[in-house]
């Protein structure tokens, strides 16, 4: 038979919260215990851990062997690290080695020149030397026969490099040469034409041709220290590049004036820019005219005008071989080639000849661009011009670029009736092989020789030569720059054909001039 126990309902609950809490208790102490078990545990290792990356990072002596034997795996990242260690100062010179010396050359990096302390010691002359025909020996002879080239450069350059100087290979055919000891201007000829004397030199390549050096020489004074190197740098890379457009050999010191250039180049080509999109430019007419009273004018000249509204008016001179150098004149010519057509559409509106012929200035680089004889073509068609109211002029410049494509385009052009004016004749290249393939139906004589004319026996042989050479050839002598009526009366005298100059009139907008009835006359001013 079962007993039951009897007991109050209250005495039951307590006794139930007392064993709940003596197990929440247990639990607790059983966590706490095996964290200690663990924390000690991951001590061990990461101690361990810790030991070995200290001994890696500080060059402590090497591991227990107790420690190996407990623990082979980092034993083995421990010697992993030992090797990684020891190799580390050799990769860092390495690496060094590779930043600021040149392989090829044996001369200093620029990051090696400008951590040389001795840069900044005692040295105020700084030069910079470009092999300008590096690139094409490259390109023609190949990577090793340009490295062959460029090593026997740099060993001449060695050579006749005085005692104490740093050279630091910049690129492949750039070097800066920090000469040792403060010097004054007038060393600097001497160093000059020490540098150049290098573009005189020819060298052997391994299959027996020769080559010349060419190339041009940059300099500045100033003492150089870690604070100005940088502009130093800045100011002898603007002295190269003035040398740069002169003949082979040339060399430059800096002035203020390179800088002052060039700051003012950067505001030239910006408001250039801006200009050319809101209409800053407009064209002017200057006209072309027979030495013979009774005929009238038949032809001009369309000259381009640029006032800016942050510069003022800016003269041609200043901004076309600007454009030129920095591509500007590709759309710029477009422009001048659409406003041209549409002008003297216009200008033939309000009675000026059917038959008037306007000559447009095209500058070799326009010339050679893809869509250029299209682009001229399309102009005149769009505004119901005839292919023969557009004379193209070039200078004898262009001939020092592709030849054989510039006469293909001025040939294809005359077939279709554009003519062709060759300006400023006698100022540039005047090679008369060039001249005889060249298509033309005008010479343009400078205005140099013009303006000599009444008192300088050659200048006036020389516009007698030119005269013989235009009616050789069979076309029409056009002497620029006619300012009086004495130069006038002279060179119609001589047998000149056409004149153009203040003289007759001076370069104005289109709509100053007044045609009537197709003809229009101009009178001396």
């Amino acid at each position: 038979m079962e007993s039951v126990l009897i007991a109050p309902r209250h005495a039951a609950i307590a006794e139930m919260k007392k064993q709940r809490l003596m197990m929440t208790f247990s639990n607790m102490l059983f966590v706490f215990a095996l964290m200690v078990v663990l924390a000690l545990i991951i001590s061990h290792f990461t101690g361990t851990l810790k030991e070995v990356v200290g001994k890696v990072r500080l060059g402590l002596t090497p591991w227990k062997k107790e420690r190996k034997r407990l623990f082979p795996e980092i034993a083995s990242l421990d010697e992993a690290l030992n090797k990684v260690a020891l190799a580390l100062p050799g990769t860092f010179e390495f690496k060094r080695k590779k930043l600021e010396e040149d392989v090829e050359t044996g001369f200093l990096t620029r990051s090696g020149l400008l951590h040389t302390e001795s840069l900044y010691e005692n040295r105020n002359l700084l030069a910079m030397v470009h092999v300008s025909n590096y690139n094409s020996v490259k390109n023609v002879l190949g990577n090793e026969l340009a490295r062959q080239f460029i090593k026997q450069f740099t060993q001449r350059l060695r050579a006749m490099l005085p005692e104490g100087a740093l050279c630091c290979c910049d690129r492949e055919d750039l070097f800066i040469i920090a000469f040792d000891g403060i010097y004054e201007s007038k060393d600097v000829t001497y160093y000059c034409s020490l540098l150049s004397s290098v573009f005189r030199l020819t060298t052997t390549d391994m299959s027996g041709e020769s080559h010349i050096y060419t190339g041009h020489v940059g300099m500045v004074i100033e003492t150089l220290s870690q604070e100005n190197i940088s502009e130093c740098l800045m100011n002898v890379s603007l002295a190269l590049q003035h040398a740069q457009l002169q003949r082979n050999g040339a060399s430059e010191l800096f002035t203020p004036q390179m800088r002052e250039e060039e700051v003012n180049n950067l505001r030239l080509h910006q408001a250039l820019c801006d200009d050319l999109q809101t209409e800053g430019f407009h064209l002017v007419l200057q006209p072309i005219v027979p030495f013979d009273p009774e005929l009238a004018c038949n032809e001009g000249e369309c000259l381009i005008r640029w006032q800016s509204n942050v510069l003022g008016f800016v003269p041609p001179d200043k901004f076309i071989g600007l454009a030129e150098n920095t591509g500007m004149i590709v759309p710029l010519g477009k422009w001048i080639v659409e406003t041209a057509c549409r002008e003297l559409a216009m200008f033939i509106a309000r009675g000026a000849p059917r038959d008037f012929k306007l000559h447009v200035n095209i500058s070799a680089v326009q010339l050679q661009q893809p869509d250029f004889s299209h682009h001229l073509l399309e102009s005149i068609h769009r505004n119901e011009l005839m292919n023969s109211n557009i004379c193209i002029e070039i200078t004898e410049s262009v001939l020092l670029h592709d030849t054989h494509r510039i006469v293909e385009i001025l040939a294809y052009l005359r077939r279709l009736g554009v003519s062709v004016a060759i300006d400023d004749f006698g100022s540039g290249y005047s090679s008369l092989s060039y001249l005889h393939s060249l298509p033309f139906d005008c010479l343009k004589i400078d205005r140099g020789f013009v303006r000599n004319v009444l008192d300088d026996k050659k200048s006036e042989a020389v516009i007698a030569s030119v005269l013989m050479l235009s009616q050789s050839f069979d076309v029409p002598l056009v002497a620029e720059g006619v300012e009086t009526a004495e130069m006038g009366a002279k060179l119609r005298e001589m047998g000149c054909d056409l004149a153009q100059g203040y003289y007759y009139s001076r370069p104005k907008p289109f709509d100053h001039f007044v045609p009537q009835d197709g003809v229009l006359l101009i009178k001396p001013e």
